[in-house]
This record gives structure tokens, C-alpha cells and sequence, in this order.
């Protein structure tokens, strides 16, 4: 018995080419904002906030439209780098609110990642609430310092 008829010829190959046709749609220049390097750093009392995350969200624009929210994980010298679609791409311009948790753990005892209590207890969680304001432009300069009290 022969499965080679017309139909089965054309159609047997969709399987290979669907995940071409979706990588070819995540191209840079797709749909994707220009990003820029958004880079600075976070203290509490005047320490590195080590393995906090730091999250921007857009006040306006295209990315806000998008739900963007361009994020970063503050590193043993209280320096962090914010990336968007993938590591170290930096973030669209304009304007956001800042959010910030740290974990009083950055891993289980077994290594694993599991539930741990933000050191900051939520303050600095809410969006909507946020003092705490960037922008991020064109230039790439580095972003103001974010010192918690």
C-alpha cells in the first residue's frame, strides 16, 4: 500500500516547515520596538540589592499598547541591565513606573527555585503606585540610581 498520493506529498512536509515560517516572524526587524540599553543600579540602605528584580512599566505610548515590561535582575554590585524581548536588549523609550522584589532567598535549600518572601514585603510591588519613575531615551545613558531607603 502506497501513501504517496498528491495530498499526502504536499502536506507531509508542514511539520518541517511551520517552525521556519514562525522563526521567520520572530525576525529583529519584526514587529518588535527598538530597543535601547537601559542600565543602572539599586541599593537598599545603601547596599546592593543582589538578585532583586527591577520591572519598568510603560506610563504611555507603544509599549504600554504592547504590555511591555522590560525587566532586569540587580547583580552582586547592585547593578542590573534591563532587557525586553531577550538578554541584554535593553528597553523601548519613554517613560515608566519602577517595581521592585527582592527575595530574602534566591534559591531552596535543594538549589531549586521555590516560594521565598520579598525582603521589601511588597512595598515596592504595585505599578500603579510607584514613586519611583524612569526614562529610559535614545542615548543610553546610564539610569538614575534607585536608593531605597
Amino acid at each position: 500500500m502506497s501513501f504517496s498520493t498528491p495530498l499526502v506529498r504536499r502536506f507531509n512536509w508542514a511539520p518541517l516547515l511551520l517552525p521556519l515560517l514562525l522563526l521567520a516572524g520572530c525576525s529583529e526587524s519584526g514587529d518588535f520596538l527598538k530597543t535601547y540599553p537601559a542600565k543602572g543600579t539599586a541599593h537598599f540602605e545603601g547596599k546592593p540589592m543582589e538578585h532583586a528584580v527591577v520591572t519598568f512599566y510603560p506610563i504611555d505610548g507603544e509599549a504600554k499598547a504592547r504590555h511591555l515590561q522590560p525587566h532586569g535582575t540587580v547583580d552582586a554590585e547592585g547593578r542590573y541591565s534591563l532587557w525586553t524581548y531577550h538578554f541584554g536588549d535593553g528597553a523601548p523609550a519613554g517613560q515608566y513606573r519602577v517595581t521592585l522584589t527582592w527575595p530574602n532567598q534566591p534559591e531552596s535549600r535543594m538549589g531549586m527555585p521555590g516560594y521565598v518572601a520579598d525582603t521589601l514585603n511588597g512595598r515596592y510591588l504595585n505599578a500603579e503606585k510607584s514613586k519611583i519613575e524612569r526614562t529610559v531615551d535614545e542615548s543610553g545613558a546610564e539610569l538614575p540610581a534607585i536608593e531605597l531607603p
